[in-house]
């Protein structure tokens, strides 16, 4: 995977970068007014509680329609990110195939990619107009307790989409007019040209009652069976995926496909439709707060305080300072969300400490790659929140069944550090000698234990749900992270505007690729290949073992080519059916997908965490999955136990109220 999706082209200079990047801007004024309603918010839930318990009766102070306002502003912001987003190279992309072509032929793959992204965007746009011009002109309203105009907050989605196809049409023509030769440049323009007028035929013929070939197309697809239809939309998605377009623009164009050949839907209203619902959603927009929560984290003291807290309580076990990185890792995840934010804050401040006492280097890189994808499980995790809206499940209740297996997966990895120092003690013998901790030390940690407090007690007290704790977290990480770094002489207010402005970008990209994947949901359902494939699968009497081993198979090869958000999203479209059918808990299987994708962020060639430690250690990819190999092993171990024991997972969840 890269965040890379094209061949770098200057784009941040002109109009339409000035355009780009206000929207981008107005996306982060976005956020920072969701976190202020959901704080005021929170704060009504409080004394509302109190009311309730030294008053007559439950106080009932509440904004109108905060949730509904929420989700408007996080699709606006969402959207008007989207176009900073691919300014800034943010949006991913599959690289194994592209990156192994010469110079030359990657430019013409990027060219292809980037006029195909246009398409789809301009397309989209055009089909976002039209919903706006829709709810304006039937004067559609919310059915909340205010009713507001839908065509408002629909604008700035069309806004949106149109920054970012006028961005990447720019960086098109660049690349078009500095890359190739003029005469081949000539040549692709206009064949280009035409594919665009036959696609937009073929699209818009919908509207206009299907043309002749789209009807024939489909009566033959009507009669194929469920194998070929399936390998027909798996092999367009891998196609796309493989030439190097967006991991989103190959989940809309393969979602086109699908309605426009193998069903008679039309794909315009579909689209924009399935887009806003989507976007439109207060439980996803837990997801930059969260995201900006960790970015604030990364670029504050507490990052070092926590190596420095936990050295005294860690320092005389087997393996010494090691357990620092897995119990690190373990109480970031906590206050993170983030696998990327974990590993890489983790690792900047653990690995050369570790190093410069004397630790195996081996061992050290091993386990900050296998420690850093508890930011994936333990909450407030980001996958388990698009995993909850994607499956409809309960986020609180994701997140309880997240907390058990978290640490089962830590007591495993300091289990191994521990005997493996024993029975080798050359990997630690220097180390062990030259440690000096002070106890006082372990004072650095009552402002990260204050976060995580304050995040899990809103939730788990009533107060608040889990968008609400992540704006409560971002207020107690402002707080603390400005107040270290003023004692130690920092006032620089730019580290944290680069984290505001990281969430932008990250949440954005997450969106595009959630609404994607919505939009393929929606596209299968029309074909019907979950409720057959489901079925299918129920006539092959596989235990659910047997299931399982299939699917934890799958799912470890498909962590080779895509990131874990994409997984969780390219899949359950698809699998939710078949687990159903199989008779598993959904919750459950939340768990044990994420572990399992845990599993493929230190599975070469595109393991996420592997790239972070090489940026971090310089090292090659083969060296780092060899470091690693104990803990993938030790988290396929922990996919038996939850599967053995699923009161692992089941416990907490089920004794919610």
């Amino acid at each position: 995977m890269t965040s890379d999706p094209m061949p770098v082209v200057r784009t941040d200079r002109g109009l339409i970068a000035a355009l780009v990047t206000a929207g981008g801007w107005a996306s982060a004024a976005c956020i920072v007014l969701i976190t202020l309603i959901v704080l005021t918010q929170v704060g009504f839930n409080v004394l509302n509680s109190a009311a309730g318990v030294f008053g007559n009766g439950r106080g009932s102070m509440q904004i109108p329609a905060y949730a509904e306002f929420t989700g408007y502003l996080f699709a606006a912001g969402s959207f008007l990110a989207f176009g900073y987003a691919f300014q800034s190279h943010s949006h991913i992309r599959v690289e194994l195939l592209v990156s192994r072509l010469s110079t030359p032929n990657q430019d013409r793959f990027g060219i292809w990619a980037l006029f195909l992204a246009g398409v789809i965007c301009g397309l989209f746009a055009w089909y976002l107009l039209g919903l706006v011009r829709a709810s304006y002109r039937f004067d559609d309203t919310s059915m909340g307790l205010i009713p507001v105009p839908l065509w408002a907050p629909q604008v700035p989605l069309f806004i949106g989409m149109l920054m970012m196809t006028l961005a990447i049409a720019r960086a098109w023509f660049v690349m078009l007019s500095t890359r190739p030769k003029p005469i081949l440049g000539r040549l692709v323009f206009w064949v280009q040209m035409a594919f665009l007028i036959c696609l937009f035929l073929i699209i818009t013929s919908e509207n206009l009652g299907t043309t002749d070939i789209l009807k024939a197309v489909r009566n033959v697809t009507r009669e194929s069976t469920l194998i070929w239809v399936s390998l027909g939309i798996g092999g367009c998605l891998l196609v796309f995926l493989a030439a190097g377009v967006w991991v989103a623009i190959a989940l809309l164009v393969t979602s086109a496909i699908a309605l426009l050949f193998f069903s008679g839907t039309q794909v315009g209203a579909n689209l924009a439709l399935q887009s806003w619902g989507a976007a439109n959603s207060w439980s996803l927009a837990a997801l930059p707060l969260f995201i900006w929560m960790g970015e604030i984290l990364l670029r504050s003291r507490i990052s070092e305080d926590l190596f420095e807290g936990l050295s005294p309580l860690l320092s005389r076990l087997p393996g010494g300072l090691v357990h620092v990185g897995i119990l690190g890792s373990g109480i970031f995840a906590a206050i993170s969300g983030s696998s990327a934010a974990t590993a890489a804050t983790i690792g900047k401040v653990t690995i050369p400490r570790l190093l410069e006492r004397g630790y195996n280097e081996k061992l050290v890189i091993g386990v900050v790659a296998g420690s850093g994808t508890l930011g994936l499980l333990i909450p407030p995790s980001i996958i388990l929140i698009v995993y909850g809206v994607a499956t409809e499940q309960s986020i609180s209740r994701l997140f309880a069944a997240g907390i058990l297996p978290g640490i089962l997966l830590m007591g495993l990895f300091m289990c191994y550090v521990g005997i493996h120092t024993t029975l080798f003690p050359a990997y630690t013998k220097q180390a062990r000698t030259a440690e000096k901790v002070e106890w006082k030390a372990s004072l650095r940690l009552i402002p990260i234990v204050l976060i995580i407090g304050s995040i899990f007690g809103v939730i788990y007290t009533g107060w608040a749900s889990p968008t609400d704790a992540a704006a409560v977290g971002v207020f107690f990480s402002l707080i603390f992270a400005i107040a270290s770094d003023r004692h130690e002489g920092r006032t620089s207010i730019a580290p944290y505007i680069e984290g505001l402005m990281g969430a932008v970008r990250t949440s954005a990209m997450i969106v595009l690729i959630y609404i994607g994947a919505s939009f393929l949901t929606v596209s299968m359902g029309y074909t019907g290949i979950p409720r057959e494939l489901a079925l299918w699968i129920n006539t092959l009497d596989l235990t659910p073992a047997q299931l399982l081993i299939a699917l934890t198979i799958f799912f470890a090869i498909a962590g080779c080519f895509l990131d874990g958000v994409s997984i969780v999203l390219l899949t359950t479209a698809v699998m939710v059916p078949m687990v159903q059918q199989a008779g598993f808990d959904l919750i459950w299987f939340g768990i044990y997908l994420v572990i399992v994708v845990e599993m493929s962020q230190i599975t070469p060639p595109v393991g996420f965490n592997l790239f972070v430690m090489q940026g971090l250690t310089g090292k090659d990819i083969i060296y780092l999955s060899k470091a690693a190999l104990p803990f993938f092993m030790l988290m396929l171990l922990a996919v038996v136990l939850i599967y053995v024991f699923p009161q692992i997972v089941t416990f907490l969840p089920n004794s919610m109220n």
